[in-house]
């Protein structure tokens, strides 16, 4: 009971500090954060001035740089393609067509 007691106590002390304080902090921090806004203001002109052109400069140089990277990921594409059906197709093929011609002793063909 005791323990409930002391925590009902700080509870009631503890609202009783808070609500002054917030209303100090709310007077005091409308002003500070109206100041801050004003002199705000020209530093976020000059960071438009500045900023804006960097940013879009950077912007469009990723936007390059992204485009040859995926023609350069299409030509690796194809290329690796084209390398796959000359491993897993001619090259069987041709082997198979060797073979035969070497069983058979046929030089059909040849020129």
């Amino acid at each position: 009971m005791r323990a409930i007691l002391k925590i009902l106590l700080a509870l009631v002390i503890g609202v009783a500090l808070v609500g002054p304080l917030t209303m100090l902090l709310v007077f005091l921090g409308i002003p500070i954060l109206g100041a801050l806004g004003v002199l705000a203001v020209p530093f976020l002109i000059v960071l438009a001035i500045v900023g804006l052109p960097i940013l879009i400069v950077g912007a469009l140089g990723l936007a390059v740089v992204g485009v040859v990277l995926g023609l350069l990921g299409a030509a690796v594409g194809i290329t690796v393609a084209l390398l796959k059906l000359a491993v897993f197709v001619v090259l069987p093929v041709m082997v198979i067509v060797w073979l035969v011609r070497q069983f058979t002793g046929s030089r059909a063909g040849v020129v």
